[in-house]
């Protein structure tokens, strides 16, 4: 780069201290300075604007100069104002890093170079705000010219004339001169190495000697790059190889291993050698902050040259589209490039190398191509691009396989929205164009994200051309704790660690970056403390970093999504409001074990925000929340939106019963089942005697003591399925679930769901306060619906024995024909005490009256059990708490 003149110009060069340099205080300083009476009057800076330090790259501090711009300003204005401080051209094209240099050090004599920095230094986005960037006093803009374009020459000036004139030159010699020049004119680094020996020492007291953690770059551990393979990664290994037209599309929640399985394609070596973008302009800065390896600053380029070409012309207009296709190819073209160029230099160049070499030293070296191709056509751009792909099959290993793999591509559908139509003239954003120039090309393409919507998903499949094979790879394994705790002893060594002794140590489980972060995070923590500390202290600091972090991006991301739809009275955005309710109370009442719903665009902006999952069955696709930390998030968050939880419960199976009350008996029944659940939660805290009063508060009825010692505490309801999700451990049936309610007193806050041979509707096995643990209560409850007064006297007795405790898996005759059932649940009973059942009987519209005129219902004394009857003149008793919703029932029941 040709030296430019220091800019003294009104400044004085070569200031004594460091603190002068910068001018730390300035307008507070010249103030006191003496000034003779023949002097100008004294310039005070703006108090709103502040002087921001800047040196050009080689150069020392002593020649730095400043520029005095709003904290609000940009970095487009920024690198505006250094252009117009120094006189140069492209001030959009200028790089600016920073580095932070204590006072003590800065003696104004060093060059400031880049050395030691890494992509967290780089002042990319020029749209942020420079307050955004964290310049303080001892911080330094580095100034960097971008390199220059090829020089041309006379006599590539005249082919170039010729070229246009006459097209003399063929199609192959204009590749040929390229690819020469490139090959002359381009160096490429030696791939990286996976796992450097030196770093494997920086994870101190947890190196394992028979394994080695992978490093992207300097410092990072990253765990994506592993050369063992998931299933999806082998899988997807196998359908590239396949060739062809197919668009692959990765569609998980974050961090569900979409990204690791992109490079399990390639890191198996196996043949798939994969072009890698990632279409994210925020990650440089961001994932870097967390730790987490650097990104694509390529792309990021590419984003910020199409933001130039829309501020300039607009991506809509014809001139803006045409720069924006110019762009893509080179883009591409430039990528391609770089595979060749390695190919060709670097002997037995493995998938494994060449992915290495895209995340680190190749992206220099991407962009010098870019640089030396920056003033080609279009037309040009495509033919090299087309050429290169014929050239690779020629050079690529026999049996390989080239493919381009598009990840973040849900950011990339998002970025310039509004910009771009695809060929049905819906409008997109610049995935769209990327996809469009790939689709005439026979490569395997892959794109990952997280909220491919059905509108989305509609888009892309148009886009992307006839004859195009798209398949949709959703089903990522989430990892249970015993998994975690298997993967993350492949690498390190936690000799000396107790897991069983970390708090929320379970809350790792679930999608495979919290145990990726976890390994990150104890290497961060060894080179931190070192000796200083136990690793067990070590441990505990990475299992709360690694929540912290992880619990934080999901927290601010629901918190937006709650902030944009909960409150809002927009009808059309009552349907996503629906879903964060039933998403609320899935992860308060059922540990949000439940599956939502089938996916459609409000689901998916669940799994886009990163509290939901997708699972695919023969049915289709549907969400559900399946992690603990995901579910604590969200009672954390929409808790403090939805204040009164049981009546929210309330209300929305109230919902459900109001839609299905023209359905057949049984699906009013279930509605009106679920509603009872719901509705029993509100007495958590009380009481039997107490509950029983609510409802026959003058009776004569002398109730048994336990009535007076059963307490309930009902947390959740759900069948044996769900109390398998919930505790995580299985249970067969419903006799396992019992069993373990009997076995630990501290469960009992589960009312189950049996399966109809046991035949109760719900089923609560409670404690006893300041009474031994092995004593127990029940509650055993029936639930029927029907359109007139229950009258058989035959159907009431049957009701009545389906809440009996000593008649479980007894048929309506009395009968025992699941004997073995019978005999499991005699085993889990033989260390327990019964005390006694309140069996309840919840019969809407209610009992008829018998043939001589007396009533049916009410509430009786059979030895220690006692039974009531709940019906239609007993629910404002019922929802207490929430009379509309009793009134309500009573108009569904005058339909």
């Amino acid at each position: 780069m040709p030296k430019v003149p220091s800019m003294s110009k009104s400044k004085e060069k070569g200031k004594a201290t460091s603190s002068s340099i910068r001018g730390r205080g300035s307008a507070e300083s010249s103030l006191h300075q003496p000034q003779s009476s023949t002097s100008s009057p004294i310039k005070v800076d703006n108090p709103e604007t502040k002087d921001y330090w800047c040196v050009m790259k080689g150069e020392t501090t002593e020649d730095s100069f400043s520029v005095n711009l709003s904290p609000t300003a940009t970095v487009d204005e920024l690198k505006r104002a250094i252009k117009k401080e120094l006189g140069l051209v492209n001030a959009e094209r200028l790089i600016l890093w920073k580095r932070s240099i204590p006072e003590s050090d800065d003696d104004g004599k060093t060059p400031m170079t880049l050395e030691g920095l890494d992509e967290t230094a780089a002042i990319r986005r020029p749209k942020a705000l420079i307050s955004s960037l964290s310049l303080d006093d001892n911080t330094y803009i580095i100034v960097e010219q971008p390199s220059q374009a090829p020089k041309r020459t006379r006599e590539d000036d005249e082919v170039d004339r010729d070229s246009k004139r006459s097209r003399a030159k063929t199609d192959q010699q204009l590749w040929d001169d390229w690819h020469e020049y490139l090959r002359s004119n381009i160096e490429v680094q030696i791939p990286p190495e996976l796992y450097p020996m030196e770093l494997q020492e920086s994870t101190g007291r947890f190196q394992k000697a028979e394994s080695r953690v992978p490093f992207n770059g300097s410092r990072f551990v990253d765990l994506r790059l592993d050369t063992t393979p998931t299933a999806m990664g082998k899988k997807l290994s196998t359908l590239c190889k396949q060739g062809g037209q197919l668009l692959h599309v990765l569609f998980a929640v974050s961090g569900a291993g979409k990204t690791r399985s992109i490079f399990d394609a390639a890191m198996q070596n196996c043949g798939v050698f994969l072009l890698y973008i990632e279409c994210n302009p925020e990650t440089l800065g961001v994932n870097a902050a967390e730790g987490e390896p650097t990104g694509d600053r390529n792309f990021i380029r590419f984003y910020e040259d199409m933001e130039r070409v829309d501020d300039e012309n607009g991506l809509h207009t014809a001139k803006g589209r045409s720069e924006s296709r110019r762009l893509i190819a080179l883009e591409y073209t430039s990528r391609v490039l770089f595979l060749i160029l390695l190919l060709e230099n670097v002997q037995d160049l493995t998938p494994r190398s060449y992915l290495l070499s895209q995340l680190n030293g190749g992206q220099k070296s991407i962009e010098k191509i870019k640089d030396s191709l920056i003033r080609v056509e279009e037309e040009e751009l495509s033919l090299l691009f087309r050429r290169a792909l014929e050239w690779l099959e020629v050079i690529l290993p026999a049996g390989s396989q080239f493919a381009i793999a598009i990840d973040e591509a849900t950011v990339g559908s998002k970025l310039f929205y509004g910009k771009f139509t695809n060929v049905n003239n819906h409008i997109t954003g610049v995935l769209t164009p990327l996809l469009e120039y790939l689709s005439e090309y026979p490569i395997p393409k892959i794109i990952a994200g997280t909220s491919f919507s059905l509108r989305h998903g509609e888009q892309i499949r148009s886009d992307v051309g006839k004859g195009v094979t798209q398949e949709y790879l959703s089903n990522f394994e989430p990892l249970d704790i015993t998994a975690v705790e298997i993967y993350i002893q492949r690498y390190l060594d936690f000799s000396d660690c107790d897991f069983t002794k970390i708090e929320n140590w379970e809350y790792l489980a679930g999608r495979p970056r919290l145990a990726a972060r976890l390994l990150l995070e104890t290497v961060q923590s060894e080179r931190t403390f070192g000796g200083s500390i136990t690793k067990q202290s070590i441990l505990e600091i990475a299992v709360k970093n690694t929540l912290a972090a992880v619990g934080e991006k999901l927290s601010g991301r629901l918190n937006s999504l709650a902030a944009e739809f909960i409150d809002s009275k927009d009808p059309q955005k009552s349907l996503m409001q629906d879903a964060l309710r039933e998403l609320f109370l899935s992860c308060r009442f059922l540990g949000g074990c439940s599956r939502l719903g089938k996916l459609d665009d409000n689901w998916t902006r669940l799994v886009d925000c990163g509290v939901a999952s997708l699972t695919k069955t023969p049915d289709g696709m549907f969400v559900h929340v399946e992690e603990l930390l995901a579910t604590r998030t969200v009672n954390l968050v929409l808790g403090l939106k939805y204040t009164r939880p049981t009546e929210t419960l309330i209300r929305s199976l109230f919902k459900k019963l109001a839609t299905s009350t023209l359905a057949q008996d049984t699906s009013k029944g279930k509605a009106w089942e679920y509603l009872i659940l719901s509705a029993l939660l509100s007495y958590n805290g009380r009481m039997v005697n107490d509950f029983i009063r609510i409802f026959y508060g003058d009776s004569s009825v002398v109730l048994p003591q336990w009535t007076s010692h059963a307490i309930f505490n009902v947390a959740s309801y759900g069948d044996a399925d769900m109390f398998t999700l919930m505790s995580g451990y299985p249970h067969e049936d419903d006799t396992d679930v019992i069993n373990k309610l009997l076995d630990d007193a501290n469960s009992r806050t589960y009312i189950l769901q049996p399966a109809n041979i046991m035949r109760p509707d719900g089923l609560y096995i409670g404690r006893l306060h300041n009474r031994p643990s092995c004593e127990y209560w029940t509650l055993l409850f029936s639930a029927k619906f029907y359109n007139t007064p229950m009258s058989s006297q035959k159907t009431i007795d049957e009701d009545r024995a389906s809440t009996n405790w000593s008649l479980a898996y007894h048929t309506k005759k009395g009968k025992v024909e699941a004997t073995d059932l019978v005999t499991k649940l005699q085993g889990a009973q033989r260390f327990s005490a019964h005390q006694g059942s309140l069996r309840i009987h919840f019969v809407l519209p209610g009992l008829a009256a018998s043939k001589d005129g007396s009533p049916r219902g009410g509430i009786q004394v059979e030895d220690n059990d006692v039974l009531m009857d709940i019906d239609r003149s007993m629910l404002k008793e019922l929802f207490q708490s929430m009379p509309n919703v009793a009134e309500n029932l009573n108009e569904l029941l005058e339909r």
